[in-house]
């Protein structure tokens, strides 16, 4: 029995995804597994290079589909694995040698590891091994906080492993195309499991490759309707299962609407000159009183920014493009 389905959406990935097969056959321990590559129409030598590794790796199976985003890719990888247990790779990042070694070490429902951010030259920019999810002690109170106060490492999906069992029963699948689509699978994970169910392991096993031209890099045109139609669909998962009493409900949305706003404003600030940027903040925020956030439950970082963008929208506007460089 195969305990072990690793899926790997892959575009145009012929400069790494040899590195990454490498770290899965390099790991300190391996269970029965499989590798599901979903090809998602890539045009560079990434199939050639693949069928190369197949040659000698036969636990490779190789999708392909036309250019459908890692949504849909993943949703296909998933259709397709056997395994007991389920996780999601990036086909640019990296791993741990021990990390399948840690993370089978228990018996848990969901699984998750610290991260280590890197630039490509494999330069650390950050570490996080702490996931805020650990201080919840009830599922109300996890879910609260994966909406408003999550870490990169809390709503991705590289650094945790999965039941399949879970995902089959609850028809859990990928929605969203390319933004947002990771945090939402996991929260909809999050919402059939328990805080029990859930082992931390405070380490940094997976590596996440910050690379320019990448999905967290570009600029989508509608990413403001991508912001909105992600809120709604939290919106109506959270009512419909009635984990949180309505009190609950409404502020934790109203949380979750501010972060949004603020990523959605940060993004166009990196990709507008700063004069267009700083007339953006204005017409967004002009509604959102500043009792209301600080009354919400949001990181004290992203009430100050918000104080800053709503009394200073120019001098936000350049300080956070030097910040990032732009």
């Amino acid at each position: 029995m195969i305990k072990l389905s690793i899926i790997i959406p892959m575009y145009n990935a012929e400069c790494w995804i040899s590195n990454m097969i490498n770290d899965i056959y390099n790991q300190t321990y391996l269970p029965k597994f499989e590798i599901v590559i979903v090809d998602d129409g890539s045009t560079d030598d990434s199939k050639k290079l693949v069928f190369e590794l197949m040659k000698e790796k036969k636990e490779i199976i190789y999708i392909w589909q036309k250019n459908q985003k890692q949504a849909v890719a993943r949703n296909k990888g998933l259709s397709v694995a056997k395994g007991e247990k389920i996780l999601f790779l990036d086909s640019d990042d990296r791993m741990a040698k021990t990390m399948f070694e840690k993370l089978f070490a228990t018996n848990k429902s969901l699984i998750i590891t610290g991260i280590s951010k890197i630039n490509e030259a494999g330069k650390v920019l950050q570490i996080e091994t702490c996931s805020n999810l650990k201080k919840a002690n009830n599922q109300k109170n996890l879910i609260a906080t994966y909406l408003t106060k999550n870490k990169e490492m809390d709503v991705g999906l590289w650094n945790k492993l999965f039941e399949k069992k879970i995902i089959d029963c609850h028809n859990l699948t990928f929605e969203l195309d390319n933004y947002f689509e990771d945090s939402l699978f996991v929260l909809s994970y999050l919402l059939h499991i328990e805080v029990t169910d859930i082992y931390f392991i405070e380490e940094p096993l997976y590596f996440l490759v910050k690379r320019s031209g990448s999905t967290t890099h570009t600029h989508e045109i509608n990413l403001k309707e991508i912001c909105d139609r992600y809120f709604e669909l939290i919106e109506s998962k959270l009512e419909r299962l009635g984990v949180l009493e309505e009190k609950e409900l409404t502020e934790i949305l109203f949380s979750l609407k501010i972060r949004l706003v603020i990523f959605y404003l940060n993004r166009s600030i990196v990709n507008c000159d700063v004069d267009n940027a700083h007339l953006g903040i204005r017409e967004q925020i002009r509604a959102i009183k500043i009792r209301q956030v600080f009354f919400s439950s949001i990181p004290i970082k992203y009430k100050l920014g918000f104080l800053l963008m709503k009394g200073f929208p120019k001098r936000y506007a350049v300080i956070y493009k030097k910040k990032k460089g732009v």
